[in-house]
């Protein structure tokens, strides 16, 4: 995996974020790109139940109009809040 790339420290998507709660992750704080792929990676090797659920609900479209449930802020800590 490849840790440099300048878009691992951008803020993390509205997608991610929706993602990351659909598997149950409290998020303290906005996590960036990176760290919420690879909690979305970790989720989906560990979860793959839950992974399969979710794909079910976002091809049915389940997912329109929603909004994350966290209160997000942006940060730069370098540590990982989910």
């Amino acid at each position: 995996m490849i840790t440099s790339s300048a878009w691992r420290k951008d803020p993390a998507t509205f997608r991610q974020i929706r993602k990351l709660e659909f598997f149950g992750c409290e998020l303290v704080g906005l996590p960036t790109k990176g760290e919420a792929c690879d909690a979305i990676q970790w989720c989906i090797e560990h979860l793959p139940e839950r992974e399969e659920e979710y794909q079910k609900l976002k091809m049915s479209g389940g997912f329109e109009d929603e909004e994350p449930t966290c209160d997000c802020e942006p940060r730069n800590d370098g540590e990982l809040y989910i």
